[in-house]
């Protein structure tokens, strides 16, 4: 068995695909080329997040209800203790 202290770090996510078990479909999951990052602590601690590389960006003043909506929607992120 693996030393579990080989995972202590951060790594990056290089990609994310998902396949549909009823079509055999594989798609890229939060589309492609995502930014993610994953970090294990020595303490037990974890925390990730994933971002579509192609969000919206502002193009001035503040974001709408709708594109706050759609950059919750393109993103995840956790963590464990």
């Amino acid at each position: 068995m693996p030393d579990a202290s080989a995972l202590i770090g951060s790594w990056r996510m290089i990609s994310w695909t998902r396949t549909s078990v009823a079509t055999g479909e594989t798609v890229d999951a939060p589309g492609p080329s995502p930014i993610g990052y994953i970090t294990y602590h020595r303490d037990g601690r974890m925390m990730a997040t994933v971002f579509r590389r192609d969000r919206i960006s502002q193009s001035g003043g503040s974001w709408s209800t709708e594109e706050k909506a759609a950059l919750f929607d393109d993103m995840l992120a956790y963590v464990a203790s």
